[in-house]
């Protein structure tokens, strides 16, 4: 079976912790577990996790400690709030801290399975398109370079390609990677509305700028071919939305 996300449960309550992890392991997650927040914090700064489902009162996150903590842990990470005793202060409280599911226990399986997938699934796609606009940045640093590289030497001199393509092009292909990651994702939803599409086609068109910029510089006829090819996928998209 395929790993469906990776999972952080932070939960003092040891039947809670293993009913869940085993339940959602079932379904493919991979699941780390901990009864208190100094550790999650911890683990969530060695590991990478798609989501947390996290307890309130629990021994460290007092005042929702370790939930305001997470921004600066992990860049966009969702989290699931799970209680036994709910409340409105601490309802609004994680309404506030931008906490995408807010579950009392004991929680029924295909109400948490349901929430877990759709947060997994937008994490995935926040990260590899994260990952894809970073690479495409270094691809134009490294291109703002070489343009610099050229125009001082003024033709006098062969810019060092021995380094510097093998760098440029690893940057496109990283960047490629993480459009296909991120579309792969998407391909997973039923349907792919423009909030969750634009940033695939932000990625896409800056994809084929750079392809398009560097075409002269890199003679390769498989770069060439995938330029049109999403080129002619853009097109499509285009059409589409008329």
């Amino acid at each position: 079976m395929s790993i469906a996300g990776r999972i952080l449960l932070a939960d003092d309550e040891a039947d809670f912790l293993s009913a869940t992890s085993v339940f959602l392991r079932s379904r493919g997650y991979v699941c780390d577990c901990v009864q208190d927040a100094i550790v999650a914090a911890q683990k969530l700064r060695e590991q990478e996790y798609d989501l947390l489902i996290s307890d309130i009162e629990m021994p460290g996150n007092e005042n929702l400690a370790l939930i305001r903590s997470v921004p600066q842990l992990v860049e966009g990470l969702p989290i699931i709030l799970a209680t036994g005793r709910p409340s409105v202060e601490t309802a609004s409280q994680s309404f506030q801290l931008s906490v995408v599911a807010y579950l009392v226990k004991p929680i029924h399986p295909d109400a948490l399975l349901d929430v877990v997938a759709r947060a997994v699934e937008r994490h995935r796609a926040f990260r590899a398109i994260s990952n894809s606009r970073r690479h495409l940045q270094n691809t134009m640093t490294d291109l703002e370079r070489l343009e610099s590289y050229m125009r001082t030497q003024s033709g006098s001199a062969s810019p060092p390609w021995s380094a510097f393509p093998a760098m440029t092009l690893q940057s496109i292909l990283d960047s490629l990677k993480d459009l296909q990651n991120y579309t792969e994702v998407i391909a997973e939803q039923k349907t792919m509305n423009k909030e969750s599409s634009a940033p695939l086609v932000c990625a896409v068109q800056e994809t084929i700028a750079i392809l398009e910029k560097t075409k002269t510089a890199f003679k390769s006829k498989d770069l060439g071919d995938l330029r049109r090819r999403l080129e002619t996928l853009m097109q499509q998209n285009s059409t589409k939305e008329k």
